[in-house]
């Protein structure tokens, strides 16, 4: 269960931000590692943000992000 369906990190129903984690998309490389990122053109700031956000407040409590 994601940490958004648990409610310990919600974000603003913005379109940037909505748009963003929608769009984010991860590629098995050939050598078994996963790559994480945004479509060629795209951008994925705050989804880097929010990741960043719940790291370093995982165990404080629900983080809003904007």
């Amino acid at each position: 269960m994601s940490v958004f369906e648990q409610e310990k990190l919600r974000i603003i129903n913005g379109p940037a931000m909505v748009a963003e984690l929608q769009a984010y998309e991860l590629e098995r490389l050939p050598s078994g590692l996963i790559r994480y990122s945004a479509p060629h053109g795209l951008h994925n700031d705050a989804v880097i943000a929010a990741g960043f956000a719940w790291y370093g407040a995982r165990k404080s409590g629900p983080v809003v992000l904007w």
